[in-house]
């Protein structure tokens, strides 16, 4: 019984992707057809570096709906190489979001995050579900992205505590940054278990900490033992800050 719930379980999600992926097509031959132009335009444009060494596709015409969907396109067909395909991914705007089925696929962890941006401030129930699904991706950098989007989701009741689980993750910058998010959603929930970080071994871990904590209730947090320690911090700018709690 277990393994048939799990084979329905695939075949739904694999069933989830066609559909985002077909339609998604299926709307761009739309558009190729009414605006072929603009098709041949997008499928052609070839990016340009920035100041950073990172491509980049510019122009204002990018971000008009029937662009959006001859974007997704191309990056649906995979020809493009995989800095291009990020490039393509940035290009995206939250009109539409994929689905995990088809990100967690992408060989490129680059890729993976770049298209997690697209949950970013979004009010689409599918955004935390990307994000709840990155933050156990095998790549420290995906889970970093998710992390730190996080902090940006309208509201924290669907991602909450899957952040809160993430405080124990193996890699520094991901418990860095969900402090971080957990600090900017104000997730009162997770002061005890942001607590403990002050404590971290990473100078980043335990600044991201304090100020998380600062953020979610200033009062109790000036009342914390651990700032006795923090003030003699190595990490002088968390010692400074420590300092001045204790005043």
């Amino acid at each position: 019984m277990l393994k048939h719930l799990l084979l329905t379980l695939s075949l739904s999600g694999s069933a989830f992707a066609a559909d985002f992926t077909s339609t998604t097509l299926t709307q761009a031959s739309q558009v190729e057809s009414a605006q072929p132009e603009l098709a041949e335009w997008v499928y052609t444009m070839k990016p340009i570096q920035n100041r950073a060494g990172h491509l980049w596709f510019p122009g204002r015409k990018l971000a008009e709906p029937d662009a959006q969907q001859l974007i997704w396109k191309r990056l649906l067909q995979a020809q493009d190489n995989d800095a291009t395909r990020v490039a393509l991914a940035y290009a995206l705007d939250a009109s539409s979001l994929p689905d995990w089925d088809y990100i967690q696929k992408q060989d490129d962890p680059k890729l993976r995050a770049a298209l997690l941006h697209l949950t970013k401030k979004s009010a689409d129930p599918k955004a935390p579900t990307l994000l709840k699904n990155a933050l156990s991706d095998s790549s420290d950098f995906v889970r970093e992205e998710a992390a730190r989007l996080a902090g940006y989701l309208p509201d924290r009741t669907a991602i909450e505590q899957v952040l809160i689980d993430t405080l124990i993750d193996p890699q520094p910058s991901v418990r860095a940054l969900t402090a971080r998010s957990l600090g900017w959603l104000g997730s009162t929930q997770a002061f005890p278990k942001i607590r403990p970080l002050l404590k971290d071994q990473d100078a980043q871990v335990r600044t991201r900490a304090l100020q998380a904590l600062i953020s979610l209730d200033s009062a109790q947090t000036k009342t914390l033992p651990e700032l006795q320690i923090l003030q003699n911090d190595s990490h002088s700018p968390l010692a400074r800050k420590a300092a001045r709690l204790l005043e």
